[in-house]
């Protein structure tokens, strides 16, 4: 007799090939709803731009133009070291750029300028415009930005981001640096004509300069005058405008 046969199931070819073939499909297409949705969707379009300049609100019309154009464009493929590079370039008057996604749409930029290099301010307010080494205006602020500053009696039209355009502004501010480089008594320096400038110095002194002469020899004289004590002693104002010094 022979024996009983034992019936064995067989596994369903069926079910493997869809197994097998189901669960790839539906990995790449979770991967590509993904990447769609991270990259191609307007769920993260950027919509809206922060924008802070040295610690405040930006104002320069020109940074914020270009920072608007990212607007529109995906927040995980836009090009910031791009936007850097154009703005860190020489057409602005910054020295940094730093930045931060706020999921979804928010992009939050921190911006440095330049370092300054001189300020002008209006006398009587408490307002300065500083300038870059190329006389460039990077930034008004209230408080004193700690570099050479020279006072005038009217308010001037400036545009941030754009060159000092006055012949005169911009030879008086030249002449600020260097005579705060060479001096290192000066207490202010004020434009008071188109061709004089009005120094006061630590004792109280107030000396007269001219734009239409040397610089140079206008200091070497000051220097010498200084030096001799005896000569400098209770003089209020030292005139160096003329060949011969003027003491009063």
């Amino acid at each position: 007799m022979a024996p009983p046969q034992v019936f064995t199931p067989s596994r369903s070819q069926y079910l493997i090939l869809t197994t097998q073939i189901i669960v790839p499909i539906l990995t790449i297409f979770g991967a590509l709803t993904l990447l769609y949705f991270l990259f191609f969707s307007p769920f993260f379009d950027i919509k809206n731009i922060q924008c802070e300049l040295d610690f405040e609100p930006c104002q320069n019309t020109n940074i914020l133009a270009e920072l608007t154009k990212l607007n529109g464009s995906n927040i995980f493929l836009v090009d910031i070291s791009g936007v850097s590079t154009k703005l860190t370039s020489a057409d602005f008057t910054l020295r940094s750029l730093d930045y931060k996604k706020q999921l979804p749409n928010t992009l939050i930029f921190s911006l440095q300028s330049v370092y300054p290099t001189v300020a002008l301010k209006v006398k009587n307010l408490d307002h300065f415009v500083a300038f870059d080494h190329k006389l460039k205006v990077i930034k008004e602020m209230t408080q004193d930005p700690n570099v050479p500053v020279l006072t005038v009696l009217t308010e001037q039209k400036l545009i941030l981001g754009q060159p000092l355009e006055d012949p005169v502004l911009k030879q008086a501010l030249l002449v600020t640096i260097t005579i705060f480089k060479e001096l290192n008594n000066v207490v202010s320096l004020e434009l008071v004509d188109q061709f004089r400038l009005d120094l006061k110095l630590h004792n109280g002194v107030v000396v007269i300069l001219s734009l239409e002469k040397d610089l140079n020899t206008q200091i070497r004289t000051l220097q010498a005058l200084l030096a001799e004590a005896t000569i400098s002693k209770d003089i209020q104002t030292i005139d160096v405008r003329f060949l011969q010094p003027v003491l009063r």
